[in-house]
């Protein structure tokens, strides 16, 4: 869901990009009309929202 424009999206995406190049973190970007979600055998929830640009996956990890 757009948030803020450019300004504020840009600098969360290059703090994501920094830190998806620490171990163990991995990102997966997944969109919302992709009828498959890979998973690598761990469980998640998909919250559906009241529209579709508020649905949100949450994975649980230790």
């Amino acid at each position: 869901m757009p948030y803020g424009g450019p300004d504020v999206a840009r600098p969360q995406l290059g703090h994501l990009l920094e830190v998806g190049e620490q171990d163990p973190i991995t990102i997966r970007v997944i969109h919302f009309t992709s009828p498959h979600f890979p998973s690598n055998g761990q469980s998640f929830a998909y919250a559906v929202g009241p529209v579709s640009q508020l649905d949100t996956v949450q994975l649980d990890t230790p």
